[in-house]
């Protein structure tokens, strides 16, 4: 995971602004401190984990009971359920709440805006086991 990191912030690292680290359960997480606020986002499931607008206090959360493991989804924050919620209509068997929400997302671009915000642009690439989920992806 190391060498994981280093490479993330090498290509997507800004200074003073995001950097890639191990986070809760040793998940690899974007590191948001900018004019704004400050952000935690969980590569496991593009999952916003904390948020905090500055001088304020914070506005967004996880659940004590969340496990930080991969495979596992992370409770609480601002998770990604998709491409159904809650239970699969037609296959209990299916991952409650989508599939992407315990996939590793990767990291497309970043970028330090004008007005001091931050962008961080995720994204998915569909797999024999997404297929698998999901047949339309393709």
């Amino acid at each position: 995971m190391i060498n994981e990191l280093q490479r993330l912030n090498d290509q997507y690292g800004i200074t003073d602004h995001l950097q890639f680290k191990a986070g809760p359960g040793e998940l690899m997480v974007a590191d948001i401190k900018n004019d704004q606020a400050t952000a935690t986002v969980a590569l496991l499931g593009g999952h916003v984990i904390s948020f905090q607008p500055n001088g304020q206090r914070p506005i967004l959360w996880v659940s004590k009971h969340s496990r930080y493991q991969t495979g596992q989804p992370i409770r609480g924050g601002i998770p990604v359920a998709w491409p159904w919620f809650a239970d699969h209509p037609a296959d209990p068997g299916k991952p409650a709440h989508g599939f992407v929400r315990t996939a590793l997302w990767s990291v497309t671009a970043t970028k330090k805006l004008g007005d001091g915000a931050t962008r961080l642009q995720l994204g998915l690439s569909d797999s024999d086991h997404s297929r698998t989920l999901w047949p339309s992806s393709r």
